[in-house]
C-alpha cells in the first residue's frame, strides 16, 4: 500500500493510493452498470407514447432525467480521462494532484451514481 505525502503538503491526510484505486474502480463499475440499466429503460421508452403533457415517462421517471443523468456520467468520464492523460509537467507535485483529482471525481461519479439509483427506482415503479 502506498501513501503519498510531502512536507509542503497542506492537508495532514496523507494519500492511501490503495483506497483512492479502489473507490475509484468501485464507481466506475457502478456508473458502467447504471449505465447500462439506463440506457436499457431508454431504448425501451422509444415505444412508449407520451402522457397529456407530453412528457414521456418510464414508471415514474421522466425519460428525460434518464437522458440528462447519462450525459452527466457520460461527460465525468471525459473529463477524468482528460485530466489524467499524461501532460508534459516536470512538476514533482503532479502526481499529489492527480490523486486529488481522482478523488474528486469519484466522489462526483458517486454523487451520479446515488442520482442513477433514485431514478432507477422511480423508473422501476408503475406509473401511477
Amino acid at each position: 500500500m502506498e501513501e503519498v505525502s510531502s512536507a509542503s503538503d497542506p492537508s495532514p491526510d496523507k494519500y492511501n493510493l490503495e483506497e483512492i484505486l479502489e473507490n475509484w474502480f468501485n464507481a466506475i463499475i457502478a456508473v458502467r452498470t447504471n449505465h447500462s440499466r439506463i440506457h436499457a429503460y431508454i431504448v425501451g421508452a422509444a415505444q412508449s407514447e407520451p402522457n397529456n403533457e407530453g412528457t414521456l415517462y418510464i414508471g415514474q421517471c421522466p425519460v428525460s432525467e434518464l437522458e440528462s443523468l447519462l450525459v452527466a456520467m457520460q461527460g465525468e468520464i471525459e473529463k477524468l480521462r482528460k485530466d489524467m492523460e499524461p501532460s508534459d509537467e516536470g512538476n514533482q507535485n503532479k502526481p499529489k494532484r492527480s490523486y486529488a483529482k481522482l478523488i474528486n471525481h469519484t466522489s462526483i461519479l458517486n454523487r451520479l451514481n446515488d442520482q442513477a439509483k433514485v431514478r432507477l427506482n422511480l423508473a422501476s415503479r408503475p406509473a401511477s
